[in-house]
């Protein structure tokens, strides 16, 4: 098929698709309606990411958008998702959306923080082996497959023992498994390699927290705030301990 043609076909789609818009209107959804609706999208959105499958995740969270402009989760999101493909300035875009919606939101504040340099990202490694196991391990993490990601990082650890990030994402890993004891010597380790990075106290906290562990939680994102007192994800989550 000539240019010509696929530029003909391309605008007879659209006008399709315009009259389809016009002739065709959706029922008019109650508020109960909609809730369940964007709730029903916001699940559908997360196993897609879950599957790594991002085109349908942004279609799914585009179309909560659609019911509800200001949706915080679905702009959060989009961000991240953005960001995780590499289109920065959509991320950024999704990001001051909810700056404007909720200015002092503490995840879209640390999220534009690193979107914008400003934050210390984990360390890569100099070794290239170790490199192209980790680069593996994120792959099949993205695709939700644990037990293999759990593999190539360990192999990336064994390449380079001093490389922290591979420690602190075997951690995620674990915990996503809900193996918080695996994920907390993971997220130790990280620390002892490097100590000076706020978010392996953070996630430390995270895992201490979900074996209920409140007092080892408050302590280490007490640690990652001496890092940085402006990390503000971890301010909203101790303050919200220190209330109960």
């Amino acid at each position: 098929m000539n240019k010509k043609l696929c530029i003909l076909l391309i605008f007879l789609l659209i006008l399709s698709a315009c009259k389809t818009v016009i002739t065709q209107q959706e029922p008019q959804l109650t508020e109960e309606q909609k809730a369940e609706k964007i709730t029903q999208l916001l699940l559908e959105a997360r196993y897609f990411t879950e599957q790594g499958d991002f085109t349908n995740t942004i279609t799914k969270l585009s179309e909560v958008l659609k019911l509800d402009t200001n949706n915080i989760d679905a702009h959060l999101n989009l961000g991240l998702v953005y960001g995780f493909i590499g289109d920065l300035e959509q991320a950024k875009k999704e990001i001051n959306r909810v700056l404007i919606i909720d200015p002092s939101n503490p995840n879209a504040i640390e999220l534009k923080k690193i979107l914008e340099g400003q934050a210390t990202l984990n360390p890569e490694s100099k070794n290239e082996e170790a490199m192209k196991y980790f680069s593996k391990a994120e792959e099949y993490f993205g695709q939700g497959k644990y037990e293999l990601a759990i593999s190539e990082y360990q192999k990336a650890i064994a390449a380079d023992p001093e490389f922290s990030t591979a420690y602190l994402y075997l951690g995620d890993t674990y915990y996503k498994l809900n193996k918080y004891d695996d994920a907390i010597q993971q997220y130790s380790e990280a620390i002892k390699k490097d100590p000076k990075n706020k978010r392996p106290y953070h996630y430390l906290g995270d895992a201490y927290l979900a074996k209920n562990n409140v007092e080892k939680a408050i302590e280490n994102y007490q640690k990652a705030l001496e890092i940085d007192p402006d990390y503000t994800i971890v301010q909203a989550k101790l303050a919200d301990l220190q209330k109960k």
